[in-house]
């Protein structure tokens, strides 16, 4: 089964100071060691397509861009440097905007590997000319770096780069450009602080949306629990009295008024019993696991315990038909990360039938396949239920949890 590859955000770890503990690091706070994740721009209460228009034409502007700067190449040197020297922008540019769209989704490798390459082909006009002035679409690398890599290591990149064509320019005849070194730099660290606030404000809209769901569930629960404490006591009573009333009219019945109080007090005791019963149906729909509030609980259950949680913000790729299931085995798995793992780290992953638990403990045999507990038994009857299996795998850095439901299983409306 093909998983996608997906961008992992890091939880600061909780560290003492003079034995105090100090605060955990806010995880929807982007940081400079975090590689972007741009599904977080998606799955925020914002328009998705409007979202996707504006960044592509964001980037795509800067396209034409570069061939104004690129003007006077072919005024000022003849057709043998200036035709390679636009081929290798013409590649820059294409490259550009590859890597500005479908690059923001690969994996880390990926994007490192657009970067460079971007790099050598922004630099090639620079060494056809012989022009240190055309190091300036070096920018295009660095811009792109800034959205595909962690924040640290892009304002390294544009630290080093101002660096190098300094070196250039105060080696060539040409003398150092500074118009084009604080271009450099207002643009490297101007757009890694905006993408640093854009990325605070996503996650911050996607713990919005995580608080929501546990503000549903946690009033659905308290709905439930006053429905089977209240009611259900209650009606629990009348059903006793009333049966036991019936009891007494039956031994002592001699009348016809009798006979008809009698029949009075069965049917109370009927519409009682199904009361009761409509109760606990009521409480059983209500006690449903909701996977976008297992996923938050989940959150908030592995911090607490200083497991680092690494989890999707959104549940919209899985089936609307499996997401009540899928609840279910995220918080049987996760529980049993945080009680039998002695794990660091915990990782979620959802797909459109599937669903995965992947923690790195070095214990929890009793959690393996030939062990399982009465939790996941309990998980494999209600996979099994909608054609799903649940399949675990111990290995030496850690212990998973797959449930896969495979695509020819019929599935039923869940209400």
């Amino acid at each position: 089964m093909p998983l996608a590859d997906e961008t992992r955000p890091p939880v600061g770890a909780r560290r003492t100071l003079g034995g105090v503990p100090r605060q955990e690091k806010d995880v929807y706070e982007y940081r400079p060691d975090q590689w972007p994740d741009w599904s977080l721009q998606h799955d925020a209460e914002v328009n998705s397509r409007r979202f996707l228009v504006g960044r592509r034409i964001g980037v795509w502007l800067w396209i034409p861009f570069g061939y104004v700067m690129g003007k006077d190449i072919a005024v000022e040197y003849p057709a043998s440097v200036a035709v390679p020297a636009y081929i290798a922008l013409t590649a820059l540019l294409a490259l550009y905007g590859l890597a500005g769209t479908w690059g923001l989704y690969r994996s880390h490798r990926a994007r490192v590997q657009l970067v460079v390459a971007m790099y050598a082909l922004g630099a090639l006009p620079a060494v056809f000319t012989g022009s240190p002035d055309n190091l300036m679409y070096l920018i295009y690398p660095v811009v792109i770096s800034i959205m595909l890599w962690p924040v640290r290591y892009s304002r390294l990149l544009a630290v080093g780069t101002v660096a190098g064509m300094l070196a250039v320019m105060y080696f060539s005849s040409e003398g150092i450009q500074w118009g084009e070194i604080g271009a450099m730099l207002g643009l490297g660290f101007g757009m890694s602080g905006f993408m640093m606030l854009s990325f605070t404000i996503g996650r911050l809209r996607a713990a919005r949306g995580e608080i929501r769901e546990l503000a549903v569930a946690e009033e659905r629960e308290r709905l439930a629990r006053d429905l089977h404490d209240i009611l259900g006591h209650s009606l629990t009573t009348i059903t006793v009295k009333a049966g036991l009333a019936r009891r007494m009219l039956e031994r002592e019945e001699g009348g016809e008024g009798e006979h008809q109080a009698t029949a009075e007090v069965r049917d109370v005791e009927e519409l009682a019993r199904q009361a009761l019963a409509d109760i606990r149906a009521t409480v059983s729909n209500y006690r449903t696991a909701s996977l976008p509030a297992e996923i938050a609980g989940a959150r908030m259950s592995l911090q607490a315990a200083q497991i680092t949680p690494d989890l999707p913000h959104a549940v919209d790729d899985v089936d609307p038909k499996l997401q009540e299931v899928f609840g279910y085995v995220v918080r049987e798995a996760v529980t049993n990360v945080i009680r039998h793992s002695r794990a660091d780290r915990c990782e979620v992953r959802l797909g459109r039938r599937w669903v995965r638990i992947t923690d790195n403990g070095k214990e929890g045999a009793e959690q393996n396949g030939a062990g399982d507990g009465n939790g996941l038994r309990g998980l494999r009857e209600r996979l099994a239920a909608v054609g799903g299996e649940l399949t675990t795998t111990r290995a030496t850095d850690g212990f998973q949890v797959l449930a896969s439901v495979p695509a020819a299983a019929e599935l039923e409306e869940t209400g």
